[in-house]
This record gives structure tokens, sequence and C-alpha cells, in this order.
């Protein structure tokens, strides 16, 4: 089996519960929330693994707990079956890693009933398996580098590791961006306590660098997806040609070191000060780091940053509007790419948000439930306005009747079916210097 790992997670107990709880729930778009599995640790482990003659995505699963059949609910075998049904079977899942177990015991004896069951479960559904020795040997390489993650909170974890196991479609695309915000933000916030989120962001970063230009390469049909259309898979498209030319295992094993080192050195001395100005300057410096270290590797200039870029713009935007006055009511539209983050910055300078009110659309309901998440212990009240994608009479409809408020920012993107409609409805209700239009 050749494989490359590109990061490990390790949790015991109760963290081990909520973990595998959290990836589950985000792995499958909300749809399952698994209640006190029945499991004391678990270790995961993701890389890059050959299949015949393509390099794919995998997650090597090391679960200590409960698998016999008197134990009901979520027990080990019922958790690695969900985790394959996402991954392999659900068209509603982001997930698209293979899901791998560890063997701990050579099996002696094939004839005897136990181990002609588990034999069976493998070829006929196929569970693949990867030896207990061959994963600590890849743990110990990864623990060498650093790029072992133990103490980042499970949310973030979970959503990092959904985000890295999408596939290469402009869903995937989104996640990424959001995996890969919430992760600078959690740097920014965090400052020299943030070393686990490193290791995340440059999964991240290397699988959008180097895994996604292959398997475009790779996959012709790929470019027939939405993604071929996407302003974030622009760099990618730069990239395509050189990947012809280069070795993949050997091309993510040095950008996966040159990345972590150079996040390490140069993401030190971040500002005490956690205003949305010092954020934005953050958020520039690291996306300069970014397209640094891919152009010294690749040898090639990229226009534009996949990853934050967004995100860098809009707060710079926000920095400029909120110079003289803290915005106490703000109004928003979600995209595919927005993260949470983007308000709890604000939140830190403002303090005291009285109102946020949430716009978004089908496509946008799972950024909706992130939010949710995450800002309702934060901002007291929330209003969501959900609208259709490509009815602009009935959005206005529904605008007209849940915007009668007057509003100190507003930040309206994405879809300008949607984004025209909430200009018109904001008509006296705010201050048009105070509108961010992108």
């Amino acid at each position: 089996m050749k494989f490359i790992p590109i990061f490990y997670v390790s949790a015991n107990g109760d963290s081990s519960k909520d973990l595998i709880s959290v990836l589950l729930e985000l792995g499958s778009f909300y749809a399952v929330k698994p209640e006190n599995p029945k499991i004391n640790h678990i270790d995961i482990l993701g890389g890059y693994i050959q299949d015949i003659n393509i390099y794919k995505k995998a997650l090597i699963l090391n679960i200590e707990g409960s698998n016999s059949k008197r134990s009901h609910g979520w027990n080990r075998s019922r958790i690695i079956k969900t985790l394959k049904y996402l991954s392999e079977v659900s068209t509603l899942s982001p997930l698209s890693a293979s899901i791998y177990l560890t063997v701990g015991k050579r099996i002696r004896e094939a004839w005897r009933p136990q181990y002609i069951k588990l034999i069976h479960e493998n070829l006929k559904k196929s569970i693949f398996t990867c030896n207990i020795d061959l994963f600590d040997h890849y743990v110990k390489k990864l623990e060498k580098i650093g790029l072992c993650v133990k103490n980042l909170d499970n949310r973030t974890s979970a959503l990092s590791i959904v985000a890295w196991s999408t596939g290469a479609h402009r869903h995937g695309m989104a996640l990424r961006q959001i995996a890969a915000q919430e992760l600078a933000g959690k740097i920014f916030l965090q400052g020299e306590n943030s070393s686990d989120a490193l290791v995340f962001l440059t999964a991240l970063i290397v699988d959008t660098y180097a895994w996604l230009p292959y398997i475009i390469k790779e996959r012709e049909v790929v470019l027939t997806t939405e993604l071929q259309y996407a302003v974030a898979a622009t760099p990618l498209r730069e990239l395509v040609d050189l990947m012809k030319c280069l070795n993949l295992p050997q091309v993510i094993q040095e950008l996966r070191n040159k990345i972590y080192n150079s996040l390490k050195e140069k993401l030190k001395n971040i500002p005490p000060s956690r205003s949305i100005v010092n954020f934005s300057n953050y958020l520039n410096h690291l996306m300069q780091i970014i397209l640094q270290d891919i152009r010294e590797y690749y040898n090639k200039n990229i226009r534009t940053e996949a990853l934050i870029g967004r995100l860098y713009i809009l707060s710079k935007e926000i920095a400029n509007k909120i110079k003289r006055e803290k915005p106490k009511r703000i109004l928003i539209t979600l995209t595919e790419q927005t993260a949470p983050i983007l308000i709890e910055i604000i939140h830190h300078e403002v303090k005291n948000i009285e109102k946020l009110t949430i716009i978004y659309t089908p496509q946008t309901l799972y950024n909706r439930l992130l939010f949710d998440e995450k800002l309702k212990n934060i901002i007291n009240n929330i209003q969501y306005i959900p609208v259709p994608s490509t009815e602009p009479l009935l959005t206005k409809e529904i605008l007209k009747e849940n915007i009668k408020e007057q509003y100190d920012l507003a930040i309206v993107q994405g879809s300008l079916t949607v984004a025209l409609s909430v200009l018109n409805s904001l008509y006296g209700c705010i201050d048009p210097s105070k509108v961010i239009f992108i």
C-alpha cells in the first residue's frame, strides 16, 4: 500500500465520542448525529493512497470501543458502516475519502468462524484494512514533523477533516474555503496556542495546490463540472500543466513540509489586538506566505489565493466601513464560501451586536447551520431569512415582510438574483455608504 500521510488526529474518552459524533454530523450534512457513541479512543490518519493508477484520499481509523451485537446504539461497527455509506454511497454527503480500519492481530487460522466472517465482510462489503504496525509507522513520521492534532476543539477538527475529504467539485472547494477561514481565524484569536490549527491548514493548502490540480489533470471530466467556472479554481487551472511532469508523492511531501514550517515560522508575531483591521492585515500576511511558498516551489506565479482570498477582501472592506462607527445591527447574505469567523471577528471588536440578520438560500443551508452552531451563544438576537435562489419576485415579497428595521452594516454578496433583491429591500433602511456589495 503506497500511502502519503498528511495529518493525524487523536482523541480519548469523552473527547473521542464528541469528535466522531460531530464528524458524522458534518459529514452527513446534519442528517445524522449519534448520541453517546460507544467508543473510548479514536485515531484518524488522513492521506493519499495509490489505487491502481491514481492517488485518492483515504482516512485510516483506529477505534477502540464496543463492537458487540449486544451493544445497542452507536458501536464501532455502526460508526464504520455509516462513514463508509457517507463516503461511498450518499449523494448528500461531502465526504469522498476511502475508509480504512486498523487490524491489530494477525489472522492465523482463517478457517475459524470468527475469521471467516471478518474475511467475508472485508471482501463482500469492501471494508479495507491497514495493519496497526504500518499505521503506527505513518503516525511516527508525522509526529517527527509535528503534523499531529491532539488539543484542537472537536468541531474545528471535524470540519477540517470533512473539508479535506471532499472531492474535486464546487461544493468541495467551498468547504475547503470555509474550513481554511475558520482555521485562519482560530490562529488569529489563539496566537501561540494554535499549533494544531496549523496542521489542518497545511493539509488544506497542500490538497488545494497539489492534489486538486493533479486530479483535474488525471480526470478531465472534472473540467465539465461547476468547479471549472468557480473563481476560486482559477489558480488551480494555472497549475494543471505543471502536474503533468511532476511526481505527486514527492510534491505532496515536499510541499507539506515547506508549507508547515513556513507557517509555523512566519505566523509567530500576531498583534494582541483582535480588531477587524488587524485581522485583515493578518489575512493579507497569511495569503502572501501561501502565495510565496507556491511560487517558490512551482517556480510559477499564481494570480489569486484560493482559500482565504475572498475573506481578506471582505475583511478589508468591513474594516474601512467601521472605522468611525461600530455597527450594532448587521445584515449579511450567505454564499457557499461564507464562514462564521467573519461575524465572530466583528463581534470581538463591537462587543455587543444587538441584531444579526442572515439571509440564506437552499444552496447555503450548510453555512446557515454552521453559523447557528457557532454564533447562538455569542449573539442573542439572530434572525434567519430563507429565500429561493431563482425566484426574484418571491424573494422580494419575503424580504419585504422581514426587512423593516434600520441597519448599521450590510454585507451583500453572492447570486445577483438574491443580492439585487436584498439591495432593493434595504432602500430606506440603511445609509448607502454602509453597504458592502461584492
